[in-house]
């Protein structure tokens, strides 16, 4: 069974799996892939016996908890040269107990000995599958995906491994394919399994909204904290060769017999549909295989042409924007753009915004509209509050803000207010000999901001002493500078161009009364900005500022 050992190791080196890696988490579900999968990986890395398979007693042992250690201190990639690589890994093995069948203890004591034997260390865990499928309202296979990953995910957080490792093969690779095609998937989700990709992007939805995702699944390795990779090592075999290369190695293994429900989708693809295209191709899963490598390597060129194509869209916010509000894009370049690479774009931004939540062709179809069709201040609402907004040229994703109603007190003992990613500040009784110098300073603002009235000059013996800050109120009115009779605080807003996304939670000054004093980018009270005669000034500011 060299020849299938040689061939993992060399689709292994192929795609870089164990670049780097330092420690890894072994999936063991007890299944005939998963065992050959901690076979070969225990031959190829932690020097395991490669004539005689597990041994009958550990290797080593540390209290309760055995594991293969590495032989050196060597930095660099692991090295699968020679007849005996050298150890290079910390293999752990986790497996998650279902919960779904009578017999499944059993499947979990079978892998804890069976990791025992080869000298790992093992970590079982159990989930009530269906219990969280049934007030969830999704399927238990999806459910016990999800569960498995999530499990597998904390166990490397927990014991520092940089790499998962499941026993997913060529066979699993094509009824993946098959039963995302019948599902209407596009040409990514017919790029089929992955051979390595972020372990993060399975956390599943509602798991946090993050600007960049990788950090959430990080790991601290000898010191050194980096993502944690998912990685298939066995896609290049067949159902078949794995099943002789256990028989030819006397592998134990148990048998699932829930994989024989046709109660499943999947179950009825690989009973019912593969035998079907075997008859007529005797290598179908090979042929399909090969087909998701071709699609998988044109998705990567268009997803590096859609990432390109981002980061030129991408533009500063406005010193006035709601921080954090998420990142802003020029429209125009996504208009540039042909379709394929504009769904793409659409969905790095949002995977950007909001790794962990999952959105579908429906969400990408219904910003895509709002791009070529919308008008601005038009929006479009997404799962877990994100939200795609239209506005003046620009294409803002954000996350909602929750409990966006306050009342702060801005005065004497508290002359700077932090709130929705501004800082507001005042100064007051300031000499009246520095109107001019003042004036001055606010054309200066304007002219390098590009946005009017982030200070305001008043007359500090007409404002209140005691201040609120709060969002502007329904139909809410002011007599402002520059305009005459009453102007509704939302016209000016929609005329100083404050984003739509913004302006129902956007700060306003007003009187202990509720008499509007300024708004950050609107005009101030025009009873209560400086004139020439003003004794004394006060000068109110507004400037981009954590919370």
């Amino acid at each position: 069974m060299e020849k299938v050992v040689q061939k993992v190791r060399e689709f292994v080196e192929a795609h870089g799996m164990f670049q780097g890696a330092r420690r890894a988490v072994l999936a063991v579900s007890g299944g005939p892939d998963s065992i050959a999968l901690l076979d070969i990986i225990v031959q190829l890395f932690a020097g395991g016996e490669s004539e005689k398979g597990p041994r009958s007693t550990p290797k080593t042992s540390r209290s309760d908890r055995t594991i293969i250690q590495a032989q050196d201190d060597s930095s660099g990639p692991p090295s699968l040269s020679g007849p005996h690589p050298r150890t290079i890994l910390d293999l752990w093995v986790g497996h998650l107990d279902h919960l779904l069948r009578p017999q499944s203890a059993e499947d979990a004591r079978f892998v804890a000995n069976t990791a025992s034997r080869y000298g790992l260390p093992a970590q079982i865990g159990s989930a009530d599958v269906r219990g969280q499928a049934g007030s969830s309202g999704r399927g238990v296979e999806e459910t016990a995906r999800e569960a498995r990953y999530r499990f597998l995910l904390e166990l490397a957080r927990t014991v520092g491994a940089d790499r998962i490792v499941t026993g997913h093969n060529m066979d699993d690779q094509a009824e993946t394919i098959l039963l995302r095609l019948i599902r209407g998937t596009g040409a990514v989700g017919l790029s089929g399994i992955r051979p390595i990709r972020p372990a993060h992007e399975f956390e599943g939805p509602g798991r946090g909204t993050r600007e960049a995702g990788t950090e959430a699944a990080g790991s601290t390795v000898d010191g050194v904290r980096g993502p944690v990779l998912l990685v298939r090592p066995l896609l290049c075999l067949t159902k078949a060769e794995i099943e002789e290369y256990c028989r030819a190695r006397s592998l134990e293994f148990r048998v699932d017999p829930s994989n024989e429900s046709l109660e499943f989708t999947r179950n009825q693809i690989r009973h019912s549909v593969m035998p079907t295209l075997s008859a007529l191709n005797p290598k179908a899963s090979e042929a399909i295989a090969r087909a998701a490598d071709i699609l998988r390597s044109e998705a990567e060129i268009c997803d590096a042409a859609a990432a390109n194509a981002l980061d030129r869209a991408r533009v500063a916010r406005s010193p006035l924007e709601m921080l954090p509000t998420g990142p802003c894009y020029e429209i125009r370049e996504f208009l540039e753009q042909p379709s394929p690479i504009r769904i793409r774009m659409i969905k790095q931004a949002l995977g950007r915004l909001a790794a962990g939540v999952e959105f579908g062709s429906t969400h990408f179809a219904a910003v895509d509209g709002l791009i070529t069709q919308g008008e601005s201040g038009l929006r479009i609402d997404l799962p877990q509050n994100v939200e795609v907004w239209r506005e003046f040229g620009l294409l803002k994703f954000t996350v909602a803000a929750v409990g966006s109603s306050y009342h702060l007190h801005f005065g004497p003992g508290q002359e700077a207010v932090r709130i929705q990613g501004l800082t507001l500040t005042i100064e007051r009784e300031l000499p009246s000999e520095l109107l001019p110098e003042l004036m001055n300073e606010a054309s200066a603002l304007k002219a390098s901001l590009g946005v009017d009235w982030t200070m305001a000059v008043l007359d500090d013996q007409k404002l209140p002493k005691e201040m609120i800050v709060r969002p502007r109120t329904s139909g809410e009115k002011a007599t402002v500078l520059g305009h005459r009779g009453l102007k509704k605080l939302k016209n000016l807003m929609i005329g100083h161009r404050i984003p739509a996304s913004s302006r129902s939670t956007w700060p306003v000054v007003v009187s202990a009364e509720g008499c509007y004093i300024w708004s950050p980018g609107l005009p101030p009270s025009s009873d209560l900005s400086a004139k020439d005669n003003a004794r004394a000034l006060a000068v109110l500011r507004a400037s981009a500022g954590a919370n």
